[in-house]
């Protein structure tokens, strides 16, 4: 996304990033996000405890435990999403905003989504944080970034 955002002049700034657990509730999801970061490799993650996390973040309100990511940026993703929109649009390529996936038939090349079942002949998942339960449809264990 750096790249694509640096040829077509979106505003990407790299960061470092810092996430973490507020309750209990969030220790499950620090645990899947770590393994995330280590199965898709390429993307550098490093579990923190709670001194790791406000040596970083002082005034972080942490629980027990976080992942420090250094190789973050933030990108204008309105304008990177409009701007793949125009260019896959432009190349008669349909785009579906709002439906998420509920079931696949990996043999049909169709989904059931919220807004009724779909058919496919190429399915670009972006589904942010949830990319990995669509991936799973389709028996993919990670999701290669």
């Amino acid at each position: 996304m750096k790249l694509f955002a640096l040829e077509h002049g979106i505003n990407c700034q790299h960061n470092d990033k810092v996430i973490v657990a507020s309750s209990s509730k969030d220790l499950p999801v620090i645990d899947r996000l770590l393994k995330n970061a280590r199965e898709n490799g390429g993307i550098r993650a490093e579990l923190l405890d709670e001194h790791g996390v406000k040596q970083i973040e002082p005034y972080a309100g942490v629980y027990q435990q976080g992942i420090y990511c250094p190789d973050t940026a933030v990108i204008d993703s309105k304008a990177a999403v409009s701007k793949l929109q125009d260019f896959l649009v432009s190349r008669g390529m349909d785009i579906y905003f709002h439906a998420p996936v509920s079931s696949v038939d990996v043999e049909t090349r169709k989904v059931r989504t919220a807004r009724g079942e779909l058919a496919y002949r190429y399915l670009f998942n972006y589904a942010g944080a949830s990319a990995d339960k669509v991936a799973k449809n389709f028996g993919w264990p990670r999701i290669t970034p």
